[in-house]
């Protein structure tokens, strides 16, 4: 099919000027109608037969939830069918994912609300499900983990000549590649910090295989000598001072905590000593009647017992403790 296309002016599909000279094989076209601001880009291995496809009751049935599909049905409603143009017409099926790419491209730069759910070209490039969708499949997912037998036909079809792998070796030169692309790649902070909450409370499932010494001599042999770079010294130098920073706050935060604790359990100690005084025979307010009841450390019982003198709520007559006000 020889197709002439008059690029200038395509503000709107109104104004695609297509002019069809012979049918072809490989084609891009474009589904919209006259009464609709929507239109749907697609191409075709099958020349004309792919863009009638689209309005098949088949089509229509297995495929509810399409936006093209939906579009379609609505034009039946009001009597109406699509029209179909022409963009593009191509030799071979491999231009067609650039040429389909352009034209999807091209109509979204210039406001026309297109059908397309992806970008073009093979696979689903570009699609994103809806948030209710992607809350759903979450949902489903949540939870789930794989049963032992679903992992042991993993494994077994995985292992030996299922692999795609199996009886293949990497050469020097693909090994070498293989590392030169990959230098310098490393995760971004938000990456490492997802990466870092994924795996929080997460315990092994598997225990650690054991170190054999011959492993042991290996690693010893390829450390020696080894230096870190200056970069890496200067990391290691900042995580051991944040390291120490945290553990000096640790032990600051302790110690306060347990003063705290201290003045609590003073002030209730001394409490109970008021009220036993109040309360109790006075032969028995000694301080060996205090410490049957209340039994803290002797020098702590001392302390207090002094610090109620010297604030005038004891009074001590002949080794015996009463209250001033008594």
């Amino acid at each position: 099919m020889a197709i002439k296309i008059r690029r200038r002016g395509l503000s709107s599909v109104s104004h695609l000027c297509v002019m069809v000279l012979l049918m072809g094989q490989f084609i891009v076209y474009l589904l919209h109608h006259e009464t609709s601001a929507h239109a749907y880009v697609g191409k075709s291995t099958k020349g004309i037969r792919r863009p009638q496809m689209h309005g098949s009751p088949s089509n229509l049935r297995n495929h509810p939830t399409f936006p093209v599909v939906r579009w379609i049905k609505k034009l039946h409603a009001k009597g109406l069918n699509y029209e179909i143009a022409i963009l593009e017409e191509s030799t071979n099926a491999a231009a067609l994912v650039e040429a389909e790419q352009f034209y999807i491209a091209y109509f979204r730069s210039i406001g026309l609300p297109l059908l397309n759910c992806t970008d073009g070209g093979e696979g689903s490039i570009g699609y994103r499900h809806a948030d209710e969708a992607r809350r759903r499949m979450s949902e489903l997912k949540s939870g789930w983990r794989p049963s032992p037998e679903h992992i042991a036909r993993s494994s077994q079809r995985w292992t030996g000549s299922g692999n795609p792998k199996f009886g293949k070796t990497i050469s020097s030169e693909q090994k070498k590649l293989i590392s030169e692309a990959n230098k310098g790649r490393h995760p971004s902070e938000t990456t490492r910090a997802k990466m870092s909450m994924s795996h929080l409370g997460k315990k092994r499932t598997t225990p650690r295989p054991p170190v054999t010494d011959e492993t042991r001599t290996k690693l010893s042999v390829a450390a020696k000598g080894r230096q870190h770079r200056l970069e890496s010294r200067v990391k290691m130098s900042e995580s051991r001072r944040l390291v120490w920073q945290r553990s000096l706050a640790c032990k600051v935060a302790i110690v306060e905590r347990n003063k705290r604790r201290g003045e609590v359990l003073r002030r209730r100690i001394q409490e109970k000593l008021i009220a036993f005084v109040a309360t109790a025979d006075p032969t028995q307010c000694t301080k060996q009647g205090f410490r049957k009841y209340v039994s803290p450390s002797h020098r702590v019982l001392g302390e207090l017992v002094s610090k109620l003198i010297e604030d005038g709520v004891f009074v001590c007559i002949d080794g015996h403790f009463q209250l001033r006000n008594a």
